[in-house]
C-alpha cells in the first residue's frame, strides 16, 4: 500500500484509500512508476470521467497520483512527472469548478479564489469557502494563455459584473 495510516488524519487516509482501491490501482497500480507516461494519465484521466466518475472526485485522484510521482521525481526514482494536466496556475480544480466572471480580471491578469466546489458521496456537488483565509488568494494567469482566456470569456462567460 502506498500510504501509512498513521501518517493521515483517519478521514483523510479513508478518502486516500478509497480513491486507490477504486480509481487508481484498477488502471495503474500493476505498472511499474516509469512506465506511466504523460497519455497514460490523460487516457485514464478521461476513462474514469466517461465512466461517470465525478470531475471532484478525478481531480482528488488525479492530485494523488501526481503526490506519488513528485516524490518519486523528488526521490530520484524519475526524471519527469507524467502528471501534466492543468492550466498552468496552481488552482485546485475545484477551485477552478467554482470560478465565476466576477473572479476573472483580465485587466490585471489575475484570477481571484473564493469558493470551491465539492462533491459530496452520491456525486451532489456543493459550493463551499477555501478551508482557511489563505485559501482565499488572488493567482496569477500566465501570459502564454490570456489571449485563449479572454476569447472563452467573450464567448462563454455569462453577463454580468466584472
Amino acid at each position: 500500500m502506498w500510504l501509512k495510516e498513521r501518517d493521515l488524519a483517519e478521514t483523510t487516509y479513508e478518502r486516500y484509500e478509497g480513491i486507490l482501491r477504486n480509481h487508481l490501482e484498477p488502471t495503474l497500480g500493476g505498472k511499474p512508476l516509469a512506465e506511466i507516461k504523460e497519455a497514460t494519465i490523460r487516457t485514464w484521466r478521461r476513462k474514469l470521467l466517461d465512466n461517470g466518475v465525478g470531475e471532484p472526485t478525478v481531480a482528488k485522484a488525479y492530485r494523488l497520483i501526481h503526490a506519488v510521482f513528485a516524490t518519486a521525481v523528488d526521490d530520484g526514482r524519475m526524471k519527469r512527472d507524467p502528471c501534466r494536466i492543468g492550466a498552468f496556475t496552481s488552482l485546485r480544480l475545484g477551485e477552478f469548478a467554482a470560478l465565476r466572471r466576477r473572479d476573472v480580471d483580465l485587466n490585471l491578469g489575475e484570477l481571484r479564489v473564493r469558493r470551491s466546489q465539492a462533491e459530496l458521496k452520491g456525486g451532489r456537488t456543493v459550493i463551499k469557502g477555501p478551508k482557511s483565509e489563505a485559501g482565499k488568494r488572488r493567482v496569477a494567469i500566465p501570459s502564454v494563455i490570456m489571449a485563449d482566456l479572454r476569447r472563452h470569456v467573450e464567448a462563454y462567460a455569462e453577463a454580468g459584473r466584472i
